[in-house]
């Protein structure tokens, strides 16, 4: 392995985590064909095949596993090392690519992102909105502020909040539909993503057979409807409250409720700039907890 430099590694670790060169290529920022022959030419070079493709992907032999490792290994070295080198420096600036839903993006992070972008102007932060965790892995992004139950692939994750639910209408609804069990009731389903969401199975376990007035898979989209006297729905209370006066019928046991994480990629930790963001965003989300949470006993 004497003749294997960083640069090989780079692409043998991209793909061991990926397990597809296409994603490798993107994490890389260089073509599909650019990573397939740098892998060609260091198993000629190694004389030694260092990846099986199979339906689920690139898996890495007995060599590549070994190369990933030792890459891994450098690729620690070297992000503690500019870490350390980042820490003294005076100036942080550069690029962060930053991922998370539609809700968050336009009721939680505008006062936020506004907030650190006046301390540090120099950092310039791609905020890319996407409401699917599938689309995750698919994605350029260093960090993701996102709903979940637990971090997905390769994330590392780190919990912020609990975000609690009700079953929300607007008044004018309500008014014309006193006294109906919730089956009766026109109900905006979530579809999509959020029909796996942890309220969505409290909907399926409580309300049997619902009258269903419209599918959607924004709960931004379904917090307008609701305002618009459409039925009720399942939503957040963060958005619930943040428009039109809407009243709750029902809260969420917390059991229901689902879960805000900061995610960030490994290559991504040591990364000064990604450390002082998530720092802010972690302390922002926290002191946010009464707007999210809802504290009462359930």
């Amino acid at each position: 392995m004497n003749d294997v430099d960083w640069n090989d590694l780079r692409y043998v670790l991209a793909i061991v985590r990926s397990k597809s060169a296409a994603a490798a290529a993107r994490s890389l920022g260089v073509s599909h064909a650019t990573v397939i022959r740098r892998i060609q030419k260091l198993e000629k070079k190694l004389g030694a095949l260092l990846f099986t493709r199979d339906a689920s992907g690139y898996s890495p032999t007995e060599m590549g596993i070994s190369l990933g490792e030792l890459g891994l290994s450098i690729e620690d070295s070297l992000g503690n090392a500019s870490h350390s080198l980042d820490i003294e420096s005076t100036e942080l600036s550069g690029c962060i690519r930053f991922t998370t839903t539609d809700s968050l993006a336009l009721l939680i992070l505008p006062p936020i992102l506004a907030g650190f972008n006046r301390l540090y102007p120099q950092i310039q932060i791609d905020l890319v909105i996407t409401n699917s965790l599938l689309d995750l892995d698919k994605l350029d992004a260093d960090v993701s502020l996102r709903i979940c139950s637990n971090p997905p692939g390769d994330w590392i994750g780190k919990y912020l909040a609990r975000m609690d639910c009700g079953v929300f209408a607007s008044k004018t609804y309500l008014d014309s539909h006193r006294d109906q069990p919730l089956s009766s009731l026109d109900w905006i389903l979530p579809c999509g993503p959020l029909a796996s969401a942890r309220p969505s199975h409290w909907l399926r376990k409580e309300v049997e057979k619902p009258t269903v007035s419209m599918f959607a898979d924004s709960f931004m989209a379904i917090q307008k409807l609701v305002e618009q006297h459409m039925g009720v729905a399942v939503l957040p209370r963060y958005i619930a409250h943040s428009g039109q006066p809407l009243q709750q019928l029902i809260p969420l046991p917390h059991s229901y409720s689902n879960e805000i994480w900061l995610l960030t990629l490994p290559h991504a930790k040591h990364v000064s700039r990604i450390t002082l963001f998530n720092k802010y965003i972690v302390e922002s989300i926290k002191a946010m907890h009464t707007v999210i949470e809802d504290r009462t006993e359930k």
